[in-house]
């Protein structure tokens, strides 16, 4: 499959089907940041289908888009129900093909997509989890998302959390490979806006599917991680991998 035809299988529902009128219909497309009242938590950005009906699967859940920034881009569904993310924002917002997106509507007549963290839904362990490695190690430890960091200790959250992971990084990941520092080998800066270089990064696998890393942060004088170390953040992925098959 060609990346410019590259299309989304969500629309294979016949209640989401539903919502779009059948084939043909246009649908603009339109990047913002939605705030959920009361709080969901949405990382953002994320990507919106605007309708002139009024549209809304959940009466409890109340959406406002906020800072929306239309795009020109207007896309026809096809007879499967099909729509083409274009090209331009699935580079910009880092969509790859397989990558699930969740389905959110509104009252006013938005139908919302967001790009799915497995790992991100895992905040109740991955936290904890981090201050437990930060606390064992006394080095920082981070912990992404295939696109951003979800948690983090040893650093201020204000600044690490959320900031997108480098494409060195996303690499990594993708490639489902571990990184190890050593001297005078290769150097990895795992996120975007820290100088922080990475120590050890593990790739998080469940249910034989790909969606984060782990990674430890080297200290102000660069030392080389230990065995205990990396056995420490190898351990770590594979039990947050297998919280996700459950």
């Amino acid at each position: 499959m060609q990346p410019q035809a590259l299309t989304l299988k969500l629309f294979a529902c016949k209640a989401v089907q539903a919502l779009f009128g059948g084939k043909g219909r246009p649908l603009q497309w339109t990047m913002g940041a939605p705030q959920f009242f009361p709080p969901i938590p949405l990382p953002k950005p994320c990507i919106t289908f605007q309708f002139p009906e009024t549209l809304c699967l959940n009466p409890k859940i109340q959406v406002r888009m906020m800072h929306m920034k239309a795009t020109g881009i207007v896309r026809r569904i096809d007879d499967l129900g099909r729509v083409v993310i274009p090209k331009e924002i699935r580079r910009t917002m880092r969509i790859r093909e397989g990558d699930p997106l969740e389905i959110f509507t509104d009252a006013d007549g938005e139908v919302i997509f967001k790009k799915y963290s497995p790992v991100g839904e895992l905040t109740s362990a991955t936290r904890p989890y981090a201050e437990v490695l930060f606390r064992g190690t006394n080095l920082p430890v981070v912990i992404a998302d295939r696109d951003r960091v979800i948690a983090c200790a040893g650093l201020s959250k204000k600044e690490a959390i959320d900031r997108r992971i480098t494409s060195a990084l996303e690499t990594l990941i993708e490639n489902r490979t571990s990184f190890i520092a050593a001297p005078n080998g290769e150097h990895l800066r795992p996120v975007e806006g820290l100088d922080h270089e990475a120590a050890v990064a593990c790739p998080i696998i469940g249910a034989g599917d790909v969606s984060g890393c782990v990674v430890l942060l080297m200290n102000e004088s660069g030392a080389m991680p230990t065995q205990t170390e990396v056995k420490l953040i190898q351990v770590a992925a594979s039990f947050l991998g297998r919280q996700m098959e459950e």
